[in-house]
């Protein structure tokens, strides 16, 4: 009984501290599982909501695409009533006041655009692109650069010079996939 008493107290002695560090163990797995589905929620959560850029850019979109054809010309866009459906995309690159928190505090926005007409794939597309800004109001006012021999001077005019620096060297857009997601569009409308 004796020798019988030994082992069990041996193995109960054994068994603890493995119990115990088994148990630590899990509840150190559990606390990284349970941090990394909050990090995880968190940057989902955070991903989903736009940013004011991105929500302006959206708004410029609309406003575009939901232009007749009449409004196009008006902008400087040669598009006719039997080229198709207009899709836009566009791009924030600055907005007034430089202030705003939100979508109803901006009064102007400044954007990269290109819209494009669906009668054709889109290598062979019409298409017009560049830079705009457009006056929030009812109706919005959107402005581009008069078409001349000097179109710098006319981007000048319509935006801010602290823009500048932000808009001319590229040219375009700055994110790629702007023009991909608008090509893709384009595709499946065609």
């Amino acid at each position: 009984m004796c020798h019988d008493h030994d082992v069990s107290t041996n193995v109960d002695t054994e068994s603890r501290p493995a119990s115990r560090g088994r148990a630590r163990l899990w509840a150190f797995v559990a606390v990284l599982l349970a941090v990394g589905a909050a990090l995880a929620l968190r940057g989902l959560s955070s991903a989903s909501e736009p940013t004011l850029e991105q929500q302006l850019a959206h708004r410029v979109v609309t406003i575009l695409e939901e232009a007749s054809v009449e409004e196009h010309a008006a902008h400087g866009h040669h598009f006719h009533d039997d080229d198709g459906k207009i899709l836009c995309a566009a791009e924030t690159f600055g907005y007034e006041p430089a202030d705003a928190q939100t979508v109803d505090q901006v009064r102007v926005i400044y954007a990269h655009h290109m819209c494009a007409v669906t009668n054709f794939p889109w290598p062979y597309s019409v298409r017009a692109a560049g830079p705009l800004a457009v006056t929030m109001g009812s109706p919005p006012q959107v402005t581009l650069p008069a078409e001349g021999d000097d179109h710098l001077a006319e981007v000048h005019k319509i935006i801010p010079e602290e823009y500048h620096d932000v808009l001319l060297p590229t040219g375009g857009f700055h994110d790629e996939g702007v023009t991909k997601e608008l090509r893709q569009r384009l595709e499946a409308a065609s």
